[in-house]
């Protein structure tokens, strides 16, 4: 699909530009446009499509994370990701273990 495509390169294209950023920054640049695609493709796009899209990110996030790093293990990744509950669309929670969020609780949206 040419839109996963283009909002892949999107993505990429931030996290290039915020390579020293902080993390609470590129947050803020990706969460406009990972909330926004997800929205506009919602009733097209299988949630399929949605959780491979959220491991593309999520592979790019921790190359992210390894440039800022050098030597990079589960300790130093800990910073960067942590264990924490989505909120889904039907309003129940969902507790994941590998969340790109802050120490203070802002953290990335998921696609699905």
């Amino acid at each position: 699909m040419k839109g996963c495509k283009a909002h892949t390169e999107v993505i990429k294209g931030v996290i290039k530009q915020h390579k020293t950023a902080p993390q609470s920054a590129l947050i803020s640049k990706l969460n406009p446009s990972i909330k926004g695609w997800s929205n506009y493709y919602s009733g097209v796009v299988s949630s399929e499509t949605f959780n491979k899209l959220d491991n593309i990110v999520w592979l790019m996030l921790r190359a992210w994370t390894v440039s800022r790093c050098r030597k990079v293990n589960y300790e130093k990744l800990g910073n960067y990701f942590q264990q924490g509950t989505v909120k889904l669309s039907n309003g129940k929670e969902r507790h994941e273990s590998w969340l790109f969020k802050t120490k203070d609780g802002f953290q990335l949206w998921k696609h699905n």
